[in-house]
């Protein structure tokens, strides 16, 4: 999105993306220190908040905007996902026995991968899906009579063009539909985030410190 819509080179997107990893790294250390301390759901459920009040403030991007609201939106993103992995990592462990833990890891690793690779397959289709919906809906605004309301400067640009006029505002509905469908993708994955929260409740709370270890299973 930032370098086909917004037109920036691959190094400048590096660099606007990078504050979410920077995030992530503060709350990662932050996370850590307090595991054991709060309850580990309560980090994990911040942490998804913090996920979808991100992907909200992404809902609100614009074509024209400055590169603020991305690195914004990022170092809030970074923050969530590091109050998500370290305490969940920890709620996973924290019950079994030493010996099954290597398996554990190789499992939890497993259905990481497979969530997100489904996850990566079903934005990617309603991206496709959903650019294809807005470039038909707003398709069907552009006709005879709405061209000559445009811009007459965009007018005296293109219309001297003949046919090539028809590939110019192709060209421009297929990028505004395209950056809906991206707007649309964002709202699901908050929807995605917030509809997570309840399943918290179902997480056993983690121990703190002092707490007694519950009996290990025995062979």
């Amino acid at each position: 999105m930032l370098q086909n819509l917004y037109g920036y080179s691959v190094l400048q997107s590096g660099f606007l993306t990078a504050p979410r990893g920077i995030g992530t790294l503060v709350s990662m250390l932050l996370a850590g220190r307090l595991v054991g301390r709060i309850d580990s759901r309560l980090l994990v459920g911040i942490g998804i908040a913090l996920m979808a009040l991100s992907l909200w403030m992404m809902t609100g991007f614009a074509l024209d905007q400055p590169s603020r609201p991305v690195i914004v939106s990022g170092v809030v993103q970074g923050l969530g996902l590091g109050l998500i992995f370290v305490p969940l990592q920890s709620l996973a462990f924290e019950t079994l026995a030493p010996k099954m833990r290597t398996t554990a890891a190789s499992l939890l690793n497993l259905s990481r991968n497979i969530g997100g690779s489904v996850g990566i397959s079903v934005v990617s289709a309603q991206l496709v899906r959903m650019s294809q919906v807005a470039h038909a809906d707003i398709a069907s605004h552009v006709t005879a009579n709405t061209i000559p309301t445009a811009d007459p400067t965009l007018l005296q640009t293109i219309a001297p063009q003949g046919p090539v006029a028809l590939s110019i505002i192709n060209a421009e509905v297929t990028r505004q539909a395209i950056f809906i469908a991206y707007l649309d993708d964002f709202k699901l994955m908050m929807i995605v985030c917030l509809a997570v929260l309840p399943l918290l409740l179902l997480m056993k709370r983690g121990r703190r410190p002092g707490s007694s270890r519950p009996p290990l299973p025995v062979d």
